[in-house]
């Protein structure tokens, strides 16, 4: 807990104060700010938004964004989320007929589909290898 230093008001801050809360809408406010702040502790929230905005936490937030990695997830993802569009996109596309084998072999001398093709085969093999350890 923070402790906090005290200190007596003067005459003249203890009138403003007290004008202050005669404002109803200052008042309403008041309120309102002091039920959310309940109930935010009694759900345990309010102890999480404190553990956020903790120096430490930052800092080791801070830490993880700036990551190499992390920074190339974050360029990628308008271009994986364009791709997710379209793929979803065809998903939902009520097909006319469906592809048969020769369809499919002349599917595959496109080359956008062989390397998806093969970006797929990269994917099973990555999914693969976790399976087994």
């Amino acid at each position: 807990m923070v402790e906090m230093e005290t200190k007596e008001l003067s005459e003249k801050e203890e009138q403003e104060l007290l004008k202050l809360l005669q404002n109803p809408e200052l008042v309403e406010s008041l309120n309102k700010t002091l039920s959310l702040l309940i109930n935010l502790n009694k759900t345990g929230l309010l102890d999480m938004l404190n553990a956020i905005v903790n120096e430490d936490f930052i800092a080791s937030l801070m830490k993880l964004i700036m990551t190499p990695e992390f920074l190339r997830l974050m360029d990628s993802i308008n271009d994986l989320m364009a791709v997710l569009q379209q793929v979803t996109d065809v998903m939902i596309e009520k097909e006319e007929k469906k592809t048969g084998l020769t369809g499919l072999m002349r599917a595959f001398s496109d080359p956008d589909v062989q390397l998806a093709a093969t970006k797929l085969v990269k994917i099973l093999k990555v999914i693969g290898s976790y399976q087994k350890k």
